[in-house]
């Protein structure tokens, strides 16, 4: 047994892994999912868009051949870089793309559209003759993480936590070796930090975020590190039958194959330039492999056309020595998951039949914790690697145009690209893969343990070897062990680790607004037995009465609006953006700011509500409510998830008037975090409604100091 052991151990070093233990896997329990009873429909042809086609071209065809009604403009790779070519003949293009032998496999793809709503349907079996293989498009792609409203506490919470205490000011770094860190998503092309954002404040506030935490105290930092942002979904509306236009100004959903050519145009353009600066790619935004039946292909050749662009477009970045990070993804509420989003899930789950990766990874992926160490309250399940960061409601200060609020991978993975990015200034002699493992083992070991890791499948492996405890990565800890192993004239910094900062963020005064109503009173009750998968172990919910919950089990059986987003968008915030659980009297200022002829502060928490107009109108409407909290135990596992519904009355009614609402029986909130999940009816341009969930994560206040 011994010997096995030992043998165990030497793969996962071969695997890049620290194993944090050899005791056999304890029994753990998770989150469970809300389940359906019924079979969704394909997700595969939901996203679908019937008016582009992606081909692969049979050996020694040299262009795209023509097919009647529809466009091609050449092949794929040529249409993606003639952007990066201005003024170039499609020869002269042909003949670039050639002299790059990295592009080899990028350039098998042909890309078709409609060329009018009239146009008849492409020949897909078979395909036109010089193609092998035809298959249609996907509106797949999105940003992974809500947004919230914002605030000034909230931005320094954020610097504080990412940072790891790092005091404000220019960071001890030299100014020759300059990184280049690109943010691919929802904004629009551009150089250095924008000053306005698209119609989604997603891609612009990751940059912000990163600007904030690499050089908080100077106007631009292009000696240290030089940020730009590249458009990878430039699609408000998903039409599957008419051609959409993209906007230059960015939306919130993408064709795959969008990323794939985001990604390519990145890598050929600094490849042409010639520069020495290294390259990071930031990718907050992926997909759903498993509701598309992606992750169970055993070779890229299985996958859909543009998850395979994708796929190629990676290696291309990574063959050329970028180092490309990217978001693990939050959950999608009703349906269970095992995986992070695509593409990060490929860092350990490439399209393989070897049960796990070996060799360089195309991309790494990343998770995200809140402030007590606790993964978020939307993360992805079976999708937290160990390398995790903060990601609980934050915002950027920034004199421009104001940023969004986000919670979730998103966050995480601007705050690793950051952190990246600094190291890489540092150490410029390391390759992608040794600044990822520098930041890596910086980071601050927390109790709680990854559900994303190399042999989490792999029996025996998975008998014997723990999961592998979570690493939450700071700017301040990887600089430090930049410095100590190698940096160039560096002063070590003074690090706060993470269970010494000073708590959450102060957001007592928001309970203390001298022009709302008093908070309504929710008596609790108890939910029927048949909603106990929703509600582990105890299933309970605040209601006025009995009578005023129509729906006794909140949100059962419903799919969630994320998995459905291409056939229903949504709004950019989720219904309630700045949610969060307060302890009244918990705090000196509290205490002293109330006159003293007013009661002390009552038992239990203060719900804050806050609907975003957006939801009230005749496209959205909100059905009911359900706050899910997750409890943890000190050693950081899973303890039970108590759902507690909030009538649709009481919700509303605090929207407009109070907004707060008082829950008395919630207990301690220590180590717990919290999500309110939303029944809501859709109703899309074609009059159809569908009943759906969405969630909003909640900030989780505890008590002053924990």
């Amino acid at each position: 047994m011994r010997s096995l052991k030992i043998l165990c151990s030497l793969i996962l070093a071969l695997l890049g892994w620290t194993a944090p233990g050899h005791a056999a896997v304890e029994t753990t329990v998770t989150p469970q999912p809300r389940v359906f009873t019924a079979k969704e429909p394909s997700a595969l042809q939901r996203a679908e868009v019937r008016w582009q086609v992606i081909a692969v071209r049979r050996k020694g065809v040299d262009l795209c051949p023509k097919v009647s009604g529809w466009d091609s403009g050449g092949t794929w790779l040529a249409q993606t870089l003639a952007s990066m070519l201005p003024g170039k003949k499609a020869g002269d293009v042909r003949r670039a793309i050639a002299a790059d032998p990295l592009l080899k496999e990028l350039d098998r793809y042909c890309s078709y559209r409609k060329t009018s709503g009239s146009t008849p349907d492409f020949p897909m079996h078979p395909p036109p003759a010089g193609l092998e293989i035809a298959t249609k498009g996907h509106m797949a792609l999105a940003p992974s993480g809500p947004s919230v409203s914002a605030g000034d506490v909230l931005a320094e919470h954020f610097v504080a936590q990412a940072s790891g205490g790092y005091s404000p000011g220019p960071l001890p770094i030299q100014d020759h070796h300059p990184v280049r860190l690109v943010f691919i998503d929802t904004q629009a092309d551009g150089e250095d930090v924008p000053h306005a954002s698209g119609p989604s404040k997603h891609g612009y506030t990751l940059v912000h975020l990163a600007k904030q935490l690499i050089c908080p105290d100077v106007e631009s930092c292009p000696s240290l590190v030089q940020l730009a942002t590249r458009l990878a979904l430039p699609y408000s509306v998903f039409d599957p039958d008419q051609p959409s236009t993209p906007s230059p100004g960015g939306g919130n959903l993408g064709l795959v194959d969008d990323l794939a050519g985001a990604i390519a145009r990145e890598v050929f353009s600094w490849r042409l330039s010639g520069t020495k600066e290294h390259l990071i790619l930031n990718l907050s935004l992926g997909w759903d492999g498993e509701l598309l039946g992606e992750l169970d292909k055993h070779r890229v050749s299985q996958l859909p056309l543009d998850a395979q662009l994708v796929y190629q477009a990676l290696q291309y970045a990574r063959r050329s020595e970028a180092l490309v990070i990217a978001a693990a993804g939050n959950r999608r509420g009703g349906g269970e998951s095992n995986w992070p989003l695509l593409p990060a899930a490929w860092e350990l789950h490439r399209p393989s039949w070897w049960p796990f990766a070996l060799g360089p990874k195309p991309v790494y992926a990343v998770g995200g914790v809140d402030w007590q160490g606790l993964p978020l309250s939307n993360y992805r399940y079976g999708g937290l690697p160990r390398r995790v960061a903060f990601g609980d409601h934050a915002m950027a200060q920034t004199t421009d145009q104001a940023t969004g609020m986000y919670t979730g991978s998103s966050v995480s993975t601007a705050v690793v690209s950051s952190i990246a990015a600094l190291v890489w200034q540092l150490r410029p002699d390391l390759r992608p893969a040794e600044v990822m493992r520098l930041i890596t083992e910086s980071g601050d070991v927390l109790p709680g343990r990854g559900d994303y890791y190399a042999w989490k499948n792999v029996w025996p492996l998975s008998r014997l070897v723990q999961a592998p405890h979570l690493r939450r990565l700071s700017l301040c800890r990887a600089v430090t062990r930049a410095c100590l192993t190698g940096g160039e004239q560096c002063s070590i910094p003074s690090c706060v680790s993470w269970n010494a900062k000073s708590g959450a963020a102060d957001l007592a005064a928001l309970v203390l607004s001298t022009d709302m109503a008093p908070a309504p009173d929710l008596k609790t009750a108890t939910l029927p037995a048949a909603c106990r998968s929703a509600s582990h172990p105890t299933p309970q919910l605040f209601a006025v009465d009995d009578l005023s919950v129509p729906d006794p089990c909140p949100l059962y059986l419903l799919p969630d609006m994320v998995s459905q987003r291409w056939v229903a968008p949504q709004p950019d915030d989720p219904p309630c953006p700045s949610c969060s659980l307060i302890p009244p009297g918990a705090t000196n200022m509290v205490a002293s700011l109330a006159p003293p002829d007013i009661p002390g502060p009552p038992e239990g928490y203060f719900l804050m509500v806050d609907i975003d107009a957006k939801w009230l109108g005749s496209k959205y409407s909100i059905d009911g409510a359900a706050l899910d909290v997750d409890r943890y135990s000190s050693d950081g596992k899973f303890v039970e998830r108590t759902t507690y519904a909030i009538p649709k009355g009481d919700l509303m009614n605090a929207a407009r008037g109070s907004h707060r609402l008082l829950l008395k029986d919630l207990g301690s909130l220590v180590g717990c975090t919290a999500t309110l999940n939303f029944q809501v009816t859709v109703t899309d341009p074609n009059g159809v409604a569908r009943t759906l969930s969405v969630q909003s994560p909640v900030y989780v206040d505890p008590k002053r100091s924990l």
